[in-house]
């Protein structure tokens, strides 16, 4: 049954289907189907449904922009400069008094540092402590997002 419910949400992910349709696929009867589509509908509110004349269509809603960020994830790696804006992010490192120590980072990731800090991403201060500013932050928000970090 579980693997029959599993089988249902790929199809109605693929494209919009009535009960009948996934019954002939499955190999199931249309009452089975249609049982279980209802559950599925009542776990899961993103799968919607409706009547047009006497056949019901099932269909998966995603967000319009649902496409883009897994493009997006797929196709951007990355790079040392997000990695390092995403630690001082995880350091909630957003102000003077919780900035973190230059002493945590490599060598290499304090030469990105000044880079991020020549672009203004980052402020250094003069006791050699780092934090983010609001674009900075901005970025670090984003790319935890975008790469699920």
């Amino acid at each position: 049954m579980e693997n029959l419910r599993d089988k249902i949400s790929l199809l109605i992910e693929e494209e919009p289907r009535t009960a009948t349709e996934l019954s002939r696929m499955l190999g199931s009867h249309h009452f089975t189907i249609a049982k279980l589509l209802s559950r599925l509908m009542m776990e899961n509110p993103s799968i919607k449904s409706k009547k047009v004349g006497r056949y019901e269509i099932f269909w998966i809603k995603r967000e319009p922009l649902e496409g883009y960020v897994s493009y997006v994830r797929e196709t951007t790696s990355i790079t040392p400069r997000i990695n390092v804006l995403v630690s001082l992010y995880n350091k909630k490192a957003f102000d003077p008094e919780k900035a973190a120590s230059a002493e945590d980072f490599s060598e290499e990731e304090r030469k990105i540092i000044d880079e991020l800090a020549a672009k203004q991403r980052v402020i250094v201060t003069t006791r050699g402590h780092i934090y983010l500013t609001e674009l900075g932050r901005g970025i670090a928000e984003g790319a935890k997002l975008a790469h699920n970090i």
